[in-house]
């Protein structure tokens, strides 16, 4: 990045200075500084290098009065502010996109977020039926529990208690003998 700025100071400075002496009139030392960085600002490949460039050649060919070149390198020039605008439009159009996209993710995360939500209600009413269906199954199987002990508590003393009828039969029958000898 150091790097970047450095080299695009120079460029800036070197542009400068063949303004500076296309204006001072040394149209020679002008066109060799020109002539001399136009290889190295073509090699980087950078646009907003190569228009400083064709703006400086413009100066230099509009003060030699080779308008026939300063008009050439003039469409250049817009050429390149054309693109450069174009790049600037298609930069924000692919921001908009970028924009738009994060948008519809983040209404879905929140439509999600808020189905997930709305499940998650579901599951824990759900357990809580299971849990009272839980409940109610084993209330009732101890309530049927229950009942079989007490009917089989209830059997045993009916018959105990005939027992102990037919004991006291059996002894009034006795008694009865008992008091009818007596």
């Amino acid at each position: 990045c150091r790097k970047t700025k450095n080299i695009q100071k120079e460029i800036e400075l070197l542009y400068l200075n063949a303004i500076a002496l296309t204006n001072l009139k040394m149209m020679d030392e002008a066109k060799f500084l020109l002539d001399s960085i136009t290889p190295f600002v073509d090699s980087l490949n950078v646009k907003s290098y190569k228009q400083l460039i064709f703006e400086a050649r413009y100066y230099w060919f509009t003060a030699n009065k080779n308008y026939e070149k300063a008009i050439e390198y003039l469409i250049d020039i817009r050429e390149y502010e054309k693109v450069a605008i174009n790049e600037e439009l298609d930069i924000k159009a692919e921001k908009l996109a970028a924009l738009y996209k994060i948008d519809q993710y983040q209404t879905e995360n929140l439509r999600l977020k808020d189905e997930s939500a709305q499940q998650g209600e579901i599951i824990r009413q759900q357990n809580y039926l299971m849990l009272a269906f839980i409940i109610i199954i084993i209330l009732t199987a101890v309530l049927i529990i229950n009942l079989y002990l007490t009917k089989r508590k209830k059997e045993r003393a009916a018959i105990k208690l005939q027992a102990q009828r037919d004991e006291i039969k059996k002894l009034n029958d006795s008694k009865d003998l008992f008091f009818s000898i007596i």
